[in-house]
Order: C-alpha cells, then sequence, then structure tokens
C-alpha cells in the first residue's frame, strides 16, 4: 500500500482523480494500493500509509489522521492522529473490535497546504482455529526421519531406475522404461498445446497502426505499481526484521498476513495486482528475462512466508531465521527491479523497459526518415537514391527483430531503376511497420503486416510461425480491397487461392504454408493499378459542365449555373492535384477514396445543371432565345393587355371627336306626325362599344395562353436535341455519360 504525493501545484486535482478513478485509470503521477486488510477480531491491528514527494523521497513532516466506522455505520475512529516515522510511514495500532465485518476507513494528511485522502478499510475476521496442514520442512523432516526408511521400500522404483549400465544421474537419453514414457507423454502433450494455443493463422488486410503506445503507457504504470509494492515490502521486512523479537506472536502473523497480501499467489494472473499477478503480465507481454529471475525471489520470499505463517499457527517458535532469509530475498527482488535511472545496459527490469523505449524510438525515427525520402523523390537524382537505399537497407536491417526477415525481404543494392529504388524504401517502410507491429504483440502470439509496393499495386503480407518448438501448417487468409476484382489480379503466389466473401462483396486469397519454428515467409499478390481516374474523365466532365451552362445564358438561372460549374470545375481541379501528390500506393488508396466522394459530388450537380437545362427553350425555338415558359406567360399577358389598354385610348378618343347624332321619330297613327331632333347621351354610346373592348381583351388573352402553351411544347420538343449537344462533348471513355451513339 503506497501512495506518491505530488507538488503542490497539481496536488489537488490528483487527490480527486484518485478518489474517483482509483483502480481503474489512476494518474501517471499517484498510485494507492487497495489491498483490503484483514485483521483477527479482539487483536492488535496496524493500519497505515508510506507518503512519498516526485522524487521518491518520504515525507516526514506531514499531519495524518484515519476516520473509520463500524459495520453498522457507525463512528470507530473520529479524526484519529496517526503516528509517523522517519520513514515516511504513518500508521495507526490499535486492538480490533469483537465485531466482524467491513470497517469502511479513510486516511487523509495534510502536508504543507496540501491535502490528500485515501480509502483504508480493512475488515475484522475471526480467529482461524482450524489446525493447517504441516509445511514443506515439516514433511521433508518427517520423510528422512522415519525409522524404515529405505531405497528399496518403494517396490522396484531405484532398482529399476540404476538397471542399465548407460544410465547416469545426468543422461537425457531415456529410451525405454517408465521415466521415459513419462517424458515421451509429456513432450507429446506439450507440443499439442503448443499447436492448439499458438496456431498462427492470419486474417489481414491494410491494418491499421498497431496500439503499441498503449502497451507502452500500461508497461509505465505496471512498472511504477510493482516498483512502489517491492518497495514497501522491503521497508515492512526490515521493520519486521528490527522487532521480530519483541512482538508476539498475533502481531507476527499480522505482519506477515499483509507482507502476503501484497505477494499473492501463485495463481494469480496479470490483471492482479500483485507481485507474482504484475510480474506476470511483464513476462506475457515482454518475456523480459528480468521477470523471469524476479519470479525466482517472488516464489522464495512467498514459500518462505507460507512456511513461517504454518509455523506461528501450528506453535513452533523455532521462527527466527524468517526475518534474515526474507530480507535477503526482499533485496534481490528489489535489485532485479532496478528503479527509473536505469539504462538499456543494466540487467533489471526498468532496464529492459528502457531498452523497449529506446528501441520504439529509434524505430519511430526511421520510420519518419524514410516518409519525408518519400516526399522528396522527385527531387532526388538516382545516384542519391542508390546511396539512401544503401544506408537505409544496412541499418533498418540491423535494427530488424522480426526472425530471417534478411532472407525474404529480398531487399538489393543492386537496382537501378526508379522503379526499384522506390519499391526498396517502400518495402524498408514496411519492415520499420511490422517490427512496430511485433513489438504490439504479446512474444508468443501470431501476427500479420501488410505493406504495397509498385508494379502495378503489390500487396505483401508477412506471417510468423511463433513457436520455436514445432513446425506448423499455417492458414493466411488475406483479404483484397473492394475495388478488386478478378480481372484486376494480374499474378499471386502459387499456394493462394481467389475466393469471393458474398457478404462482405470482397475477394480473398486463401493459402497454407507449412513454416519451421521462428520461421516468417511474404505471401503478394500483384493487381491492376485502378485507384485512379483518368485525366480524360476529369476533362470530359468539365467539358460537360461548359457545356449545360451555355443554354442558361441570358435566363434566371444562369447565376445559379455558375455557382454550379465553379464547383465542379474546383472539385476536378482537386481530385486532379490529389492523385498527382500521392506518392506512395497506401496514398493512391486513400486519395482514390476522397476522389470518388468528390466525383459522386461532381455527378451530382451535373445533374442539376442538366434539370435547369431542361427548362429553358434552346436558341433555334419560334421565339428565338431560350427562356422559361414562366417567363414567356408573364410576357405575353403584359404585351396583350398593354395593347388592349392602348386600342381602348385610341377608340375613347375618337368617340369625343363625333357630333351628336338625330333621330326621327315616326308618325303616330292616332296623332299628327311630328319631327323633332333629340340628342342620344354619349354614355350610352361608350356603353354599347364597352362590350366590343372586352371582347378583344378576352381574345387577346386566349391568344397569349395559346402561345404559352404551343412554346411549352415546342421548348419539350427542342430538349432531345439540347442534350444531344451536350452529350456529345463526352469522350467515349467517360463512365459518367457514355457516347450517345
Amino acid at each position: 500500500m503506497r501512495i506518491k504525493v505530488l507538488s503542490k501545484n497539481c496536488f489537488r486535482v490528483i487527490s480527486i482523480s484518485t478518489l474517483i478513478v482509483a483502480a481503474l485509470i489512476g494518474p501517471t503521477s499517484v498510485r494507492a494500493a487497495a489491498n483490503s486488510q484483514s485483521c483477527p477480531v479482539s487483536s492488535s491491528c496496524i493500519v497505515g500509509e508510506f507518503l512519498y514527494d516526485d522524487a521518491y523521497v518520504p515525507i516526514t513532516n506531514a499531519t495524518c489522521s484515519i476516520t473509520s466506522h463500524y459495520p453498522d455505520g457507525s463512528m470507530y475512529f473520529n479524526a484519529q492522529a496517526l503516528t509517523g516515522t522517519s520513514d515516511g510511514w504513518y500508521g495507526h495500532n490499535f486492538t480490533t473490535s469483537s465485531t466482524e465485518g467491513m470497517y469502511r476507513s479513510q486516511i487523509c494528511c495534510t502536508a504543507g497546504t496540501e491535502y490528500l485522502c485515501i480509502d483504508k478499510s480493512f475488515t475484522v475476521v475471526a480467529q482461524s482455529t482450524q489446525s493447517s496442514a504441516p509445511s514443506t520442512n515439516d514433511i521433508a523432516s518427517a520423510v528422512w526421519g522415519y525409522s524404515g526408511r529405505t531405497l528399496t521400500g518403494f517396490n522396484s522404483l531405484i532398482s529399476d531406475i540404476w538397471s542399465s549400465a548407460a544410465r547416469t544421474l545426468t543422461g537425457a537419453g531415456l529410451t525405454s522404461g517408465s521415466i521415459a514414457t513419462i517424458e515421451k507423454t509429456t513432450n507429446e502433450t506439450r507440443l499439442l498445446l503448443e499447436k492448439q494455443v499458438n496456431k498462427p493463422t492470419v486474417k489481414s488486410f491494410i491494418e491499421e497502426e498497431p496500439k503499441l503506445q498503449a502497451k507502452l503507457d500500461a508497461t509505465k504504470e505496471n512498472a511504477k505499481n510493482i516498483y512502489f509494492t517491492t518497495a514497501q515490502i522491503q521497508k515492512n521486512v526490515k521493520k519486521l526484521q528490527s522487532k521480530w523479537a519483541n512482538i508476539s506472536t498475533t502481531s507476527r502473523l499480522e505482519q506477515i498476513n499483509t507482507l502476503a497480501g501484497l505477494i499473492g499467489n501463485t495463481t494469480d494472473n496479470s490483471a492482479k495486482k500483485t507481485l507474482f499477478g504484475m510480474n506476470k503480465w511483464f513476462i506475457s507481454r515482454w518475456n523480459f528475462s528480468s521477470g523471469k529471475l524476479s519470479t525466482t525471489y517472488i516464489t522464495d520470499l512467498y514459500t518462505q512466508i507460507k512456511n513461517t505463517q504454518q509455523s506461528l499457527i501450528s506453535g513452533n517458535k523455532n521462527t527466527t531465521v524468517f526475518p534474515v532469509q526474507a530480507m535477503i530475498s526482499a533485496n534481490l527482488l528489489r535489485d532485479s527491479i532496478g528503479d527509473v535511472a536505469d539504462d538499456e545496459m543494466d540487467a533489471t527490469l526498468f532496464g529492459e523497459i528502457s531498452e523497449i523505449n529506446q528501441y520504439h524510438a529509434d524505430l519511430e525515427t526511421y520510420s519518419q526518415k524514410l516518409v519525408t525520402i518519400q516526399k522528396d523523390w522527385k527531387k532526388l537524382d538516382t545516384t542519391k537514391k542508390q546511396k539512401l537505399v544503401v544506408e537505409y537497407n544496412r541499418d533498418i536491417l540491423a535494427l530488424n527483430r522480426i526472425p530471417q526477415i534478411g532472407a525474404i525481404q529480398g531487399i538489393t543494392t543492386s537496382v537501378t531503376t526508379d522503379k526499384q529504388l522506390r519499391n526498396s524504401f517502400l518495402s524498408l517502410l514496411g519492415l520499420v511497420k511490422a517490427n512496430k507491429r511485433h513489438l504490439a504483440q504479446n512474444p508468443e502470439t501470431s501476427f500479420a503486416s501488410t505493406w504495397l509496393e509498385l508494379g502495378s499495386i503489390v500487396f505483401k503480407t508477412l506471417v510468423t510461425n511463433p513457436s520455436t518448438l514445432i513446425t506448423q501448417t499455417t492458414e493466411v487468409k488475406y483479404y483484397l480491397p473492394k475495388e478488386v476484382k478478378k480481372q484486376s489480379i494480374i499474378s499471386m503466389d502459387k499456394e493462394l487461392t481467389l475466393k469471393f466473401d458474398e457478404q462482405k462483396g470482397q475477394y480473398y486469397v486463401i493459402g497454407e504454408f507449412e513454416l519451421e519454428p521462428g520461421e516468417s515467409k511474404t505471401v503478394s499478390v500483384s493487381t491492376s493499378d485502378i485507384w485512379s481516374i483518368v485525366d480524360d474523365e476529369l476533362k470530359s466532365l468539365k467539358a460537360q459542365a461548359s457545356a449545360l451552362l451555355k443554354p442558361l445564358e441570358k435566363t434566371p438561372y444562369f447565376a445559379q449555373g455558375v455557382t454550379l460549374q465553379s464547383d465542379i470545375e474546383v472539385a476536378l481541379d482537386k481530385i486532379k492535384l490529389n492523385q498527382e501528390r500521392a506518392e506512395t500506393p497506401e496514398e493512391k488508396l486513400f486519395t482514390y477514396s476522397e476522389s470518388e466522394i468528390e466525383l459522386k459530388s461532381v455527378k451530382t450537380k451535373i445533374d442539376t445543371l442538366k434539370d435547369l437545362a431542361s427548362q429553358v427553350s434552346s436558341s433555334s425555338t419560334l421565339l428565338g432565345f431560350v427562356g422559361a415558359t414562366q417567363s414567356l406567360a408573364v410576357w405575353g399577358l403584359i404585351i396583350i393587355m398593354s395593347a388592349g389598354f392602348v386600342f381602348l385610348t385610341l377608340y375613347m378618343r375618337k368617340l369625343s371627336n363625333v357630333p351628336g347624332e338625330t333621330q326621327k321619330i315616326p308618325k303616330s297613327k292616332k296623332k299628327k306626325a311630328v319631327i323633332a331632333e333629340v340628342k342620344v347621351p354619349l354614355s350610352n354610346k361608350l356603353r354599347v362599344n364597352l362590350h366590343v373592348v372586352v371582347f378583344v381583351l378576352l381574345y387577346g388573352a386566349s391568344v397569349s395562353l395559346f402561345s404559352v402553351y404551343a412554346t411549352s411544347k415546342l421548348v419539350s420538343n427542342q430538349n432531345n436535341g439540347l442534350n444531344a449537344q451536350v452529350l456529345g462533348t463526352q469522350t467515349q471513355s467517360s463512365p459518367l455519360c457514355p457516347s450517345s451513339k
């Protein structure tokens, strides 16, 4: 159990973070163990914590207290002050209650103006009354002290072993007998497990970059945890050694139990935050030699603790040798772990971590250098390219950790053509990527790494048999990009077979390869370079947009058409520029995907231009210009109505200049006929002639509507000719609008 106290500026932030995400994420600068402590009822128990600063120097001037509650929630300790020591330990020694259960507790410390709290809950359990099994020392003493012990007392086992004259204690050539049978069965079982566990089935395409940084971050965190745990064990053993003779058996058991909780059990997996668990993590992730050495010291310490526990429980007082032995093992363990100051030359856990970090940095450096060369490739002359191939081929092969890669990589320094030189760099870049993937994987896990080369496009996949014991038949399932069709395949390795995945809609190659232990092999598939849009197609689409814009001139749609044509030309120029900038095959595939999206947008905008063009007439229509049918309707009505009003004005002016007329009245049959002149009012004359005006206006409107209808029909008939004119600007190779022939 440990805390790392930070500097003043970040102390409070980390304190809050620790309480929220303890045991999950843990800030990089603070880590507190949360192993629950168990104490027997009505016995002595010590609860405490170490405090360190950023440099792992103990903090001795802090003020700490513990607050605890009974299992029922009532107060047990209320801000009980803790006693500090010169090594940064702050603890409280007390006699536990007779109430069993979990006591929720926390320790809070103030260092200067900074404050930190941590969970220190403990469990009070009943005293064990069961007699434990005898220790290994007791068993060994009983066996060798047995009076009836003889070499021939185990039937004929001993005589069977020594019956062969050629058999020796150091000889391994057992070909018959019970031991030989056991050895044969064991080897067969081990090889069978090796086949099942490490069978390297590979399914791959251009993988994403391996998550190496996440593994390195986890390594740093686990290294910090195991460092603090071993440091605490060393301090606890040293303290226990100093007061071993003066404390009771119960106190000895309590402190030994605390040590046992930190060490864990041999069955702990790599996820356990115990010494066994964390050490297994390093072995499984990195296969560190220091981890295997640490296992020996951890096991020794574990055995000593278990034996001492059994002796104390059984009442055996002869345990004085334990503190000395435990101190030796703890010191050896601490030495095998090392500290953050160790470099790659130190044979410690931190030394091996430092070496891995340096190796990763070297891979990143060469990767960046190779990428820079690819970008500046066209600026280099042939002599410079050849010199760089020789230099980087030597350095990267020296850095490589994949077995037998030199023989299968096929890199030659005698290449002369630009394509060969380019592929040499692509192969080296692929090798760097493969080493990064190998570093990101667990040591015995199979992996695949894919890179691309020119010619036209070559997909190469590296497969590895991780077993160092047996030859294995490795199945490779290699997916190709969805754009690849059967006719696109130029060549592939004879061991591979091309198949189609109906669900994914994608071709893949599959095959089996028999690999020797630790053998690596590359398989390749060559395809046509279909990841580019031909320049003729781009020119055709640009010409089509220009042709569709012309009919829109002098129409309300011209501004919209100009905007669409401008967007189309910008997108087509962007596609062309991106394709010219794509230097590597990977960049070509990525650029092609982006260009497909841009091309789809271009086609949509061309369809919009077609819709606009279909709404206007061609230049050869009856009215002599291309315009919208709505415009014709409006202007037709305006012309007719204007003509009607002009006609009405002229007619009314004419009427105003005509004098009044006389009307003859016939004589009445009953009276004398009298002839009189009567004036007819002008308003009556106008009323009669307005009917004529209304008739003329209605007739004119009818003629206008009919002309609009006829014009729309004429425009519709002209569209086919317009489309034929637009499509005639395309070439036969255009996939968007094929030839009209």
